[in-house]
């Protein structure tokens, strides 16, 4: 299903000793795989090199937190966030119900990503 893993795991405390897990995902290849999925944290999902096959479409969901997600330029990203913000690059936008696309068009794209979160803040990022 899905070539990569959890590359590197990294518990951060806060002033009153709560761990937080940090989590940073890289993937090679999006062939099978459909959605990921995770609760509460901070996550960063690379996928500089992935290889998008066809009109390989990825769905990313998160309940609450930052999620972090880095494309290569010829990959096209829609981020659905309930309350919160999105930035990607040169523009921010926060509130209710924030919508952001990134990349280009849907017939030029190699590759399509679509991120949903309920709660906080979508970080798109240019990959290499």
């Amino acid at each position: 299903w899905i070539t990569g893993n959890v590359d590197q795991i990294i518990d951060t405390w806060d002033a009153d000793g709560d761990v937080h897990r940090n989590e940073l995902i890289v993937v090679d290849d999006v062939d099978g795989l459909e959605r990921l999925e995770f609760g509460v944290g901070e996550v960063t999902i690379d996928l500089t090199d992935t290889e998008f096959i066809g009109d390989a479409e990825l769905r990313i969901a998160m309940d609450a937190g930052q999620l972090t997600v880095i494309v290569p330029d010829d990959v096209r990203v829609r981020a659905d966030v309930d309350l919160g913000v999105v930035n990607r690059p040169g523009v921010d936008a926060e509130g209710i119900d924030v919508t952001g696309t990134y990349g280009p068009s849907l017939a030029d794209a190699d590759g399509y990503v679509r991120v949903s979160l309920d709660v906080g803040e979508v970080v798109i990022e240019e990959g290499n």
